[in-house]
């Protein structure tokens, strides 16, 4: 942005003059020891910072959902199909969910990978040991077949190492 005034420009790239001495309305930022306004910068990068506080008692749209999930919109109507969210209906069909389905989606969606990743692991295991082909594994658990392979891989470095230890099964 070229020329202008101070003001003209977004609130984060304003550059205070460090003589110019002025009081921070409260939605600018607080005040640093020396007096002069201070305005928060924007967060960088990754995942945007929740809010502080959720609005407890009071129903949260799609797009606080997405927001406090870090999806996007499309998303949080794909986790109503799957019956994963359960909107209530309200005036001009506006769906509306609670902070308790909010707080039950995110902890679901922070813990189901590593729960889901550790039981595909066992069964593919166990299937191995029935003599099943790694592609059927693959198949059977729904799991990326690259990484079953991987699995059936150590499987087999792992079967051959105790049959050479004289350690068969």
């Amino acid at each position: 942005m070229a020329g202008g005034k101070p003001s003209d420009k977004p609130v984060d790239r304003q550059v205070i003059d460090r003589d110019q001495r002025r009081e921070a309305p409260p939605s600018e930022g607080r005040r640093d020891p020396t007096g002069l306004a201070t305005v928060s910068r924007k967060h960088v990068g990754g995942r945007p910072p929740r809010d502080p506080g959720l609005p407890i008692g009071r129903s949260l749209t799609r797009g606080y959902i997405a927001k406090q999930l870090g999806v996007h919109v499309s998303t949080v109507r794909r986790l109503e199909a799957s019956g994963e969210l359960h909107p209530q209906i309200g005036p001009g069909g506006i769906r509306y969910f609670t902070v308790n389905e909010l707080l039950r989606v995110e902890r679901r969606q922070f813990s189901a990978p590593e729960d889901r990743t550790t039981e595909v692991r066992l069964a593919a295991f166990k299937l191995f040991q029935q003599g099943v082909d790694w592609r059927d594994v693959a198949i059977r658990l729904h799991y990326d077949p690259y990484r079953v392979h991987r699995l059936w891989r150590l499987y087999i470095i792992d079967k051959k190492s105790r049959r050479d230890d004289g350690d068969d099964d």
